[in-house]
């Protein structure tokens, strides 16, 4: 073997060395898109008109009850969860392999506007097994599973507020959530609570305590502007692992929406 060989095998075999004990360390994902960043353009838009309807005596008020009730009374099951039924997968301790989902509707006239929305809950009694999920238009507002939201999902996109603050926003998607790790300890997730516009608190799974929601009405004005159907809907879905008589359970929830709005 004459000297250029010998280096050269050298030095391929160094950058495999490299190569191999990096592989590791990387992930071999696609490149993402870049996220679209929500500005504050079709808000600022909306309540330009929002302020000549008000200004024409044009705005109307709705004011509504949003209720989820107790998920075994509802499905009149002592075992709500569906354990290996459709998508839900088998039981396995200590992760989310099935769930309930429930979905109400902000009941409004399919041409309306929203101008303003106050989001309100009484500080109620609450329990719940294992992890809930709280959704406007599919966007994620709360969870009590914050780490294997940001392990599972990338953001959809960021809104950006009129005070420059920028939130990431996230869609749910079962297929994404299920079969991730849970633990009874808090780890929760208020969308626009790191940013100062959100304010949640609910006990951790499986313990007896008080939930209630706020958000800021730009928060939910953006997120009223994301329905994809005539009418905005809110989403609550409570997981379960391996305990059929508990799993998928929840106690009555329910807060008050007021909502103003026009008609275009």
């Amino acid at each position: 073997m004459n000297k250029t060989t010998l280096l050269f095998s050298l030095l391929f075999g160094f950058l495999n060395v490299v190569f191999f004990q990096n592989c590791s360390k990387m992930s071999f994902v696609e490149n993402e898109a870049p996220l679209e960043l929500l500005s504050t353009e079709d808000v600022a838009e909306t309540l330009s008109r929002c302020g000549n309807a008000e200004s024409e005596s044009l705005l109307e008020t709705s004011t509504q009850e949003i209720v989820f009730h107790d998920s075994n009374e509802e499905t009149g099951r002592s075992q709500v969860c569906e354990f290996g039924a459709g998508d839900n997968l088998s039981q396995e301790e200590g992760r989310m392999r099935a769930r309930y989902e429930q979905y109400r509707a902000l009941n409004l006239p399919d041409n309306a506007v929203i101008c303003d929305i106050e989001m309100s809950t009484q500080l109620q009694r609450f329990r719940y097994d294992d992890v809930f999920v709280l959704t406007f238009n599919d966007r994620i507002l709360a969870t009590n599973n914050k780490t294997e939201l940001h392990q599972r999902f990338q953001p959809e996109k960021i809104i950006s507020m009129s005070d420059s603050s920028q939130i990431p926003l996230f869609k749910y998607d079962w297929q994404k959530l299920r079969d991730g790790e849970f633990a009874n300890r808090a780890d929760d997730y208020c969308l626009g609570s790191d940013q100062n516009k959100a304010n949640c608190t609910w006990p951790i799974t499986e313990q007896n305590g008080n939930i209630k929601f706020e958000f800021h009405p730009e928060l939910l004005i953006n997120l009223g502007l994301r329905a994809n159907n005539p009418n905005s809907r809110f989403g609550f879905i409570v997981t379960g692992d391996n305990d059929p008589q508990k799993d998928c359970a929840h106690e009555e929830l329910k807060f008050t929406m007021k909502v103003k709005y026009f008609l275009k």
